[in-house]
């Protein structure tokens, strides 16, 4: 699920970055992504990006429980959005 959610950010950085379009893999992906986008701008979601691969790879090195790792990357994904 961590490297789904860091795939799928990472990309809506590189397309933001590049003022493109959001291919759509699935059903609206191009309106989310651009609403998304939209609100916060490209910076603060490559902090997020960040902020994902970092929080994997402190709880894989660290034993951290998993649960939590996620719940605070659904966080970040929220406060994002929300801005």
């Amino acid at each position: 699920m961590t490297e789904l959610l860091a795939w799928w950010v990472s990309r809506l950085v590189r397309v933001g970055a590049r003022g493109m379009n959001v291919p759509n893999i699935v059903p609206e992906e191009e309106g989310c992504a651009a609403r998304l986008l939209s609100a916060t701008g490209v910076d603060h979601w490559l902090e997020v990006w960040e902020k994902i691969n970092r929080l994997a790879s402190q709880t894989d090195g660290l034993n951290l429980d998993k649960k939590q790792a996620l719940l605070n990357m659904f966080h970040a994904l929220k406060g994002a959005a929300t801005r």
